[in-house]
């Protein structure tokens, strides 16, 4: 009888060991990446009833300038300061100007483990929704 138990301890052993073995290899999950999306798509979204936090990730100067209603001012410079802050299952939606600066935050809060991070593709050269006047932007 201890035989027994001593064979089907070592064959669930070698199964537990070779499931762990295939974890590395190609079923591997694939990182996670801001998702990209339109001046209509964040509309959409803003309209949803869904929290959402919108980061304009311009110098104070720009974002002063002018902005969408709601959005507050996090400059991508600081992001070291106030990524920290911010709860890792919010969902937030990066702004820029042009969409490059925030990307670079949109990147930057995935690989400090924020799961729900989208990027405004054109920024606000691209946005037509609301904006305070004299933003420069599509409206």
């Amino acid at each position: 009888m201890k035989r027994g138990l001593a064979v089907s301890g070592v064959l669930i052993s070698a199964a537990v060991l070779a499931a762990v073995a295939g974890c590395g290899g190609s079923h591997a999950l694939a990182p996670v990446k801001p998702q990209d999306i339109s001046a209509a798509e964040l509309q959409t979204m803003m309209d949803d009833g869904q929290p959402l936090l919108l980061i304009d990730v311009r110098t104070q100067a720009e974002f002063t300038e002018g902005h969408i209603p709601g959005s507050v001012n996090l400059p991508v410079e600081e992001i070291a300061t106030w990524a920290p802050t911010l709860g890792k299952n919010t969902r937030i939606c990066c702004i820029c100007g042009s969409g490059v600066r925030s990307r670079t935050a949109a990147d930057t809060l995935i690989a400090e483990g924020f799961g729900q991070v989208y990027n405004l593709l054109g920024g606000m050269l691209e946005w037509t929704g609301d904006a305070d006047p004299g933003c420069g932007c599509g409206s």
